[in-house]
């Protein structure tokens, strides 16, 4: 089977992880085949993700009932199922996929521990989320998870083999960013993510605090938005710790600021393969990651960063990881894992729908 014509569905034309990801993986295919990116709901503006090559097309001012027409008729066009293929990305655009197998070849791209992540976004209501768009999935031809621990969660609740194509990013758009690397007395650590109870914020100002208390000179630049980032700024005062980080709220494209920082920290509860890592990777920064779901697949110890297991050893690991971030290896250098690399993924996708 060749496919020729490939559509990308997502929720929205915003900068959203997994709609990043999914322009990444858009504009690889679009080196090899016809590229269509759907949007269901309405995005930015702004958007400019995705190269020239790449048709769009928005169904945002339809109904769900004439979403679901208006995309048949879209595959119906392109031509016949044995040359057409279709991805997805999170719960809604997973959903109309679903309906899609009469059309196309359908693939899902799972991109998190769903039960975890849906509890933490919506409280107990999350896990019947997950649970029905986990089941869901069944319904498309192939479901893609981004690490095995992930593709464990999935096979349990589709009983069918879930194959394993590492998260990416658009190398091509950020390696211009990368330095070389000075060493400097004053420390600069970055977190990218948003400001909620998963993604722990709280706890990395406290480390920042222990660190500040062993004398540790440093600045912590801080991209996102969220619930706690008002009690994020009122913990920083209060440990004294405030004139030594900086809240930049929600910025697209932080690429300056990663490319200047010694360590990239984000203390995760739960995980998919967290763009804004591989983004650090890219540019030289090594991580500190909690070691959970899959980010022992992404992260080896003195390569390209550190795990942690309790939150004790926060502190301790960071100045470690700095100690080895000072030799040369690290510097001008991607230290992504080549199965977490663009076009050795994207080639993945386009291997599995053409079977």
């Amino acid at each position: 089977m060749k496919i020729k014509k490939i559509f990308i569905i997502v929720p929205a034309s915003t900068d959203d992880s997994p709609v990043k990801g999914a322009a990444a993986l858009a504009n690889s295919l679009s080196e090899w085949v016809s590229v269509t990116f759907i949007t269901l709901k309405p995005g930015g503006a702004d958007f400019n993700l995705l190269n020239e090559n790449i048709d769009r097309v928005s169904l945002a001012e339809y109904s769900w009932y004439y979403k679901v027409k208006a995309l048949y008729k879209l595959l119906k066009q392109a031509g016949n199922r044995e040359n057409i293929a279709t991805i997805s990305s999170s719960f809604s655009a997973d959903f109309i996929n679903s309906l899609c197998n009469k059309h196309a070849v359908t693939c899902a791209s799972v991109r998190g521990n769903l039960p975890v992540n849906y509890l933490h976004t919506y409280g107990f209501i999350g896990r019947l989320i997950a649970y029905s768009h986990l089941k869901r999935l069944k319904k498309l031809n192939y479901v893609v998870s981004m690490t095995h621990s992930m593709a464990e969660q999935v096979e349990q609740y589709t009983g069918r083999n879930s194959p394993v194509v590492g998260n990416f990013i658009d190398e091509g758009r950020i390696v211009k960013y990368r330095k070389n690397k000075k060493i400097n007395k004053v420390l600069r650590f970055i977190f990218t993510g948003a400001f909620i109870e998963r993604k722990q914020p709280l706890l990395l100002i406290d480390v920042m605090a222990k660190l500040h208390n062993q004398g540790i000179v440093f600045v912590l630049d801080m991209f996102g938005d969220g619930p706690l980032l008002d009690a994020s700024k009122k913990m920083a005062e209060k440990l004294g710790v405030a004139s030594f980080i900086v809240f930049h709220g929600h910025v697209n494209e932080p690429y300056e600021y990663i490319a200047k920082a010694d360590v990239l920290i984000l203390p995760s509860l739960s995980e998919g393969v967290p763009r804004s890592v591989l983004e650090a990777l890219c540019l030289s920064i090594p991580c500190v990651l909690r070691d959970v779901d899959g980010n022992r697949e992404l992260i080896q110890s003195g390569v390209n960063g550190e795990l942690f297991s309790t939150d004790l050893e926060l502190p301790n690991l960071i100045l470690k990881l700095v100690k080895q971030m000072h030799n040369e290896s690290f510097h001008k250098k991607n230290l992504i894992p080549n199965r977490f690399r663009q076009n050795s993924c994207a080639k993945s996708y386009l291997n599995l729908i053409s079977q």
